[in-house]
């Protein structure tokens, strides 16, 4: 698991007992992720309507992997994550996507003068 691996996640209905599948964007760096037991996330969505703190995701955007639909990748919903959650990495964004990513994340914890 890499920083910009797109991935499946397990996660939990609000009843906690059942689980629905879920992509998402890895956002924590690399040394992050090989020493915690869990990694931070976006929630990646195919509801493409315009959201502030939001990136459009296509095939182009990507650096391998498939992605079925175009989707958005929402900079304004982080969560940490257990890697056991994780299922499988499904692609890889470019760099110049994930660059997007984290300018909208910066934007959304900026402090405002």
């Amino acid at each position: 698991m890499q920083q910009g691996d797109l991935v499946w996640v397990k996660v939990p209905f609000s009843n906690f007992e059942e689980e629905k599948m879920r992509p998402a964007l890895i956002v924590s760096n690399d040394e992050y992720n090989a020493s915690a037991l869990d990694v931070v996330v976006c929630a990646v969505t195919s509801n493409l309507e315009q959201v502030p703190y939001s990136v459009m995701i296509s095939q182009k955007s990507l650096a391998g992997g498939f992605l079925p639909i175009q989707s958005k990748i929402r900079a304004d919903k982080l969560f940490q994550l257990e890697k056991s959650k994780i299922v499988k990495p499904f692609a890889k964004l470019r760099s110049e996507t994930f660059n997007l990513v984290v300018e909208q994340i910066a934007k959304l914890v900026s402090r405002k003068s």
